[in-house]
């Protein structure tokens, strides 16, 4: 099977002869001419889209042909077949709307409660990973178990999606988490509804100065100001989101065991900022064994480069199909697609460094 990828921006080329095609609009959200915009803006700014009448008499989801691709992922055993089944994930989620089905919610919150059974009976003194919306992870170790930028779904301010997490299933998840890591605030990357329930709690919540002042979290501990011997805290920027210097970013490197640590980059992707992390590690003597970063902003060539030449380390991708990213009503890529992964980090793949995980999969870190 012959396989080109082609990564330029936000567009690219998938020709693959033995699995689904992707979309042909797949990342064309600015397919959309100057006069079709100002023609479809209303009267209070916001873009509105013409609806297809097929999808509102039809669910935009269909729960089996979701789980026939979810189990072709899970049952995949070369990068090949995982990569042909996570494309397909791809034409999926590519559809307009699909963070408004309700198909898709009731599975997500599905494949969570099946991490939070795994959890449950799982070591916790063994190192491992559970991946889950977007940028959300959940990792065992040391005999805790710690989040990190995990929110409540599709997040976005402005206008509410039905990929959400259900009230009894963020309880769920406040009972089992420990502590909970935020490395900025945006509402991809925090869930008010989970940090209250973790403090009510009183298990330890984790972020910036100003997400404590912005959402009022009172108890939270700021990350400046964290001290512990399991992990440590790297103070960047976003650079680029508002005005001035960015948007605080706290990076996180957790100590998994002796000289080996995860590396949780969140939104810091400014290419001088990664490289100041790179000497930050290696003066303090912090080997990165595995990577939870995004292919996503001006970073990453120097990112992965310098991880891959200093550590050798397992990529772990992030930050996959934030829906929020995307124009309501409107077909394509949100953030990153599976696909991009596989442009992204084609070293690491040749060298069978890339772990690429859908919702719900886990994988050990006790390497």
């Amino acid at each position: 099977m012959k396989i080109i990828l082609t990564c330029i921006g936000i567009s690219y080329i998938v020709m693959l002869s033995a699995a689904p095609q992707l979309p042909s609009d797949l990342g064309s959200n600015a397919k959309l001419s100057r006069n079709e915009v100002i023609k479809n803006r209303s009267k209070d700014g916001t873009l509105s889209v013409k609806k297809n009448s097929r999808t509102e008499r039809k669910e935009i989801m269909n729960r089996l042909q979701l789980e026939k691709v979810y189990e072709a992922i899970l049952k995949s055993s070369t990068m090949e077949e995982r990569r042909t089944a996570l494309l397909e994930m791809d034409c999926l989620f590519g559809r307009a709307n699909s963070e408004n089905s309700v198909v898709l919610s009731e599975f997500y919150n599905d494949c969570v409660q099946r991490v939070i059974a795994e959890i449950k009976t799982h070591d916790k003194s063994v190192p491992r990973l559970w991946k889950l919306y977007s940028s959300g992870i959940i990792v065992t170790s040391g005999g805790k178990v710690r989040a990190f930028d995990l929110n409540c779904g599709c997040e976005d301010k402005f206008k509410r999606s039905r990929l959400r997490l259900k009230p009894e299933i963020i309880g769920a998840l406040a009972d089992i988490i420990d502590e909970s890591y935020h490395t900025h605030n945006h509402s991809d990357h925090f869930g008010l509804e989970l940090a209250d329930a973790l403090l009510a709690r009183k298990k330890r919540v984790i972020c910036t100065t100003d997400m404590i002042r912005d959402w009022l979290l009172d108890g939270a501990i700021d990350s400046k100001e964290l001290q512990s011997n399991e992990i440590k805290v790297f103070h960047s920027y976003q650079r680029g989101a508002v005005k001035g210097p960015g948007v605080p970013n706290s990076v996180y490197i957790l100590k998994l065991k002796e000289n080996s640590h995860l590396l949780v980059r969140g939104d810091m992707f400014d290419g001088k900022d990664v490289l100041a992390l790179c000497d930050y590690l290696t003066e303090n003597g912090l080997r990165i064994t595995y990577a939870a970063i995004s292919p996503f902003g001006t970073s990453l060539p120097e990112c992965s480069a310098e991880l891959r030449k200093r550590y050798q380390s397992i990529i772990i991708p992030v930050h996959e199909w934030e829906f929020s990213h995307r124009v309501r009503g409107l077909s394509g890529k949100a953030t990153q697609t599976y696909s991009e992964w596989y442009c992204a980090f084609p070293e690491e793949v040749a060298a069978n460094r890339a772990r690429f995980l859908f919702w719900g999969e886990a994988t050990s870190l006790a390497e």
